[in-house]
């Protein structure tokens, strides 16, 4: 118990906003968190389907971390795509979301160009692929 307490004096001295607090079989254990290193979410999969001209299908799979569901919504929202459905699956730590958008891209695109856009622009909110 000393050497726990003097362990946590340590930390504390060096950052004390930086751990975090977390109980494992009725002990309390510490962990450092990185300041200013944002969660990168990985994105496991990623389809793109054609329904209807303008119209696609995202079938996007990735492992869920906090805020994962607002962070994939503002990308989709940044590449102006309008969001007619969506469907959202959560298995333990993997989250499947299935959307359907509507490209208001002022050119028709493929869902290959589409698949590249989405690629191009998730690193900016936090995903990885």
């Amino acid at each position: 118990m000393a050497a726990e307490i003097h362990d946590l004096g340590c930390l504390m001295k060096d950052d004390p906003k930086a751990l975090s607090c977390i109980m494992i079989d009725d002990r309390l254990a510490l962990k450092r968190v990185i300041k200013n290193s944002p969660m990168k979410h990985r994105i496991l999969e990623l389809e793109v389907a054609d329904m209807e001209e303008r119209t696609f299908q995202l079938k996007i799979h990735c492992k869920n971390g906090q805020d994962a569901l607002v962070k994939l919504s503002k990308a989709i929202e940044a590449l102006k795509l309008e969001i007619l459905n969506a469907n959202l699956t959560l298995v333990n730590d993997h989250m499947l979301s299935s959307l359907v958008v509507k490209t208001n891209i002022g050119k028709l695109v493929t869902k290959d160009e589409l698949k590249q856009l989405i690629l191009s622009i998730i690193p900016q909110f936090d995903f990885i692929f």
